[in-house]
C-alpha cells in the first residue's frame, strides 16, 4: 500500500476491517485468530515507530538553531 492515495487506503479499509463471523469458530480457533490479530497489530506498531524514528531524524537535521 506504499504511496497509495488516500482514496485507495479508505477504500481498503472495508476489506481490511471485514469482522469475521465467530460463531462458527470454537475456542481453540478463536485463540488462534487472537494471535493473529496480535501479530497484526504489532507488525503495525513496528511500522509507527520507524516512521516516528525516520521523522524525529528529518526534523532534528532540519531544526534551526
Amino acid at each position: 500500500m506504499r504511496g497509495a492515495a488516500p482514496e485507495d487506503i479508505c477504500s481498503n479499509a472495508a476489506v481490511r476491517l471485514t469482522k469475521l463471523l465467530l460463531d462458527p469458530l470454537g475456542v481453540d480457533e478463536l485463540r488462534e485468530y487472537i494471535e493473529e490479530l496480535k501479530t497484526e497489530i504489532a507488525r503495525v506498531e513496528t511500522e509507527m515507530t520507524r516512521k516516528s524514528s525516520h521523522r524525529s531524524a528529518a526534523d532534528a537535521f532540519f531544526k534551526t538553531k
